[in-house]
């Protein structure tokens, strides 16, 4: 283990011990605006994705005492969402089907996701792209070639930078696997990430911007679940148990084994380090997304949730590669009138959006650099 990595070990033991409640977290480098993103008009809401231009995707309930869940595209100030939430825009999903899920937005607005609808006479989840030029959502593979779609279902896209390159999962029809992808939007090459004989499943979950893009996953490897890079052919494995999210610079925020059958939030720098994040006095946590600031900003952060020692999840920043403990998003976000309980993506000039307890209701949230 290197120094480093035995001062943030240490650093983090202290505060497992010390850390009860998240208020104990510490002191803020800088405080957020909080915002409540509301519903499509049902129960619940909560945020997945999101762009340095303030767009934000994820789900929502879109009706009363209903169970289902639709994707929601929301930009601040529109007009032609729904009626009760005018800057919130329900997706829907495919004919036949009943909820959808968005999970990611690039810069041109392009959000990609996963959807139901009756294919082959069952209702089944298809991957998507949506863009807001009326066409509604569509389905990733009606932009295959002849030869992909005859071996291919794509039934969850995940991430989408901004070369227009989404990753996700589908099933390779020939080997009745679930297998990893990147597919160009722009032309409609598909590669398959997990054609690997070392492999017996994979799922890819994040796509970095760059000339030379890293994409991050988690496969089952010669029967062992790992955190990966996927390159055409070949995988790396990175010390971890998934990839959530990568940057330019390759670092990584995941998760490593926890106590028992738990997983720990954990960050893997562009060298290999791996270090464990630890919680907030709990069991478990999870390291979702992880930015990279154009030269000259205020440093790399992970962000995340952790439990607290009553397993309660708590919303995390922590400042990529330090030494320093996790930090409640909430202790940083005055007047916010809400507990913080995930955060699951940060942008690169520092916006973070999640889902947040108000008023006992979840609602997805906001948050912006002030």
């Amino acid at each position: 283990m290197s120094s480093r990595a035995r001062v943030v070990a240490a650093a983090l033991a202290s505060l497992s011990l010390l850390l009860t409640l998240p208020g104990g977290a510490a002191r803020a480098q800088s405080s957020y605006a909080f915002r409540n993103l509301g519903t499509l008009g049902g129960d619940g809401s909560c945020a997945f994705g999101a762009n340095a231009a303030g767009r934000v995707v994820g789900e929502s309930r879109y009706a009363k005492n209903n169970g289902y869940f639709h994707a929601f595209f929301w930009k601040a100030g529109a007009t032609d969402g729904v009626g009760s939430n005018p800057q919130m825009k329900d997706l829907g999903h495919f004919p036949g089907g009943a909820e959808s899920h968005a999970y990611a937005v690039n810069s041109l607005d392009e959000v990609v996701g996963s959807a139901t609808g009756l294919f082959g006479g069952r209702v089944a989840p298809r991957a998507f792209v949506w863009r807001n030029d009326g066409a509604g959502l569509v389905d990733l593979n009606t932009l295959l070639s002849p030869a992909d779609a005859a071996n291919w279902v794509l039934t969850h896209a995940r991430d989408v930078n901004d070369r227009r390159q989404v990753v996700g999962s589908g099933t390779y029809l020939p080997a009745g696997q679930t297998r990893a992808f990147r597919l160009d939007l722009a032309t409609g090459v598909l590669a398959d990430l997990g054609a690997s004989d070392r492999l017996r499943s994979s799922n890819a979950y994040a796509i970095s911007d760059g000339d030379v893009p890293f994409v991050a996953g988690a496969a089952n490897v010669e029967g062992a679940g790992q955190g990966v890079f996927f390159a055409d052919g070949a995988v790396v494995t990175l010390g971890v148990q998934l990839a959530y999210d990568v940057n330019a610079a390759g670092e990584v925020a995941g998760v490593v084994a926890g106590a028992g059958y738990s997983s720990v939030a954990a960050y893997r720098d562009a060298a290999g380090r791996v270090a464990n994040l630890g919680t907030f006095g709990g069991t478990a946590s999870r390291a979702t997304s992880i930015n990279e600031p154009p030269s000259g900003g205020h440093g790399r952060f992970v962000v995340g949730w952790a439990h607290n020692a009553g397993e309660v999840p708590y919303a995390f920043r922590w400042k990529a590669g330090s030494a320093e403990p996790l930090q409640y998003l909430g202790s940083v976000t005055p007047g916010a009138k809400a507990s913080l309980m995930q955060a699951n993506k940060i942008t690169d000039n520092g916006l973070i959006v999640g889902y947040a307890r108000v008023n006992n209701a979840s609602r997805a949230y906001l948050l912006t650099p002030q």
